[in-house]
């Protein structure tokens, strides 16, 4: 028996990231396509009393499990008038093992309100990711002409700054999410 594209998970992990508002509801790895479908789902039906969970069945029912991430697209186009923004993404596995793999993984989502242009970066280690803000801070700073502070700041300030100088720079709303997904979580 071959198994679906969807429902091989040899080959990938399927990362599902989901925002209210700015606010972080969900960040899992899946093994299979229909998994993270049904994970996004189930915090989706709790996320917003806005949408009922009939239009969410008609959408499932509609599909009947095929194409995962197109029931996906058509469910979360239910809640994005309401603030719910849903990001997924699909990391390879590679053939070879992996040694040494870092506990956890570090990562930056900055989600904009029109989520068209959102971002998310993952770094092995802390120290990579606040270096990733501090350069970010950085550029951000040339553009708006302002001389760089000599100050250290954690990456909780970075990200911040970041923020407040992105939505200073453009007509809608900017969010920085500083996560960190431990092992297994993300394996």
């Amino acid at each position: 028996m071959t198994a679906m594209p969807h429902q091989n998970p040899d080959t990938a992990r399927y990362a599902l990231v989901i925002t209210d508002d700015g606010q972080l509801l969900n960040n899992t790895v899946h093994a299979t396509r229909g998994e993270r479908r049904d994970a996004c789902v189930e915090v989706l039906k709790d996320a917003c009393n806005d949408v009922t969970k009939a239009e969410v069945n008609d959408i499932l029912l509609t599909f009947g499990g095929a194409d995962p991430d197109a029931a996906i697209g058509s469910i979360s186009a239910l809640y994005a008038d309401f603030g719910v923004d849903v990001y997924l993404e699909d990391q390879a596995v590679p053939e070879e093992p992996v040694t040494g793999v870092p506990v956890a993984m570090y990562s930056v989502l900055q989600s904009y309100e029109n989520s068209a242009q959102n971002t998310i970066a993952h770094f092995p280690t802390k120290e990579a990711r606040t270096e990733h803000l501090r350069k970010q801070l950085v550029r951000l700073i040339r553009l708006i002409s302002e001389v760089p502070s000599d100050e250290s700041f954690s990456d909780t300030e970075l990200a911040t700054h970041i923020e407040r100088r992105i939505n200073d720079l453009i007509d809608q709303r900017v969010t920085v999410h500083m996560v960190t997904s431990f092992a297994p979580n993300w394996l």
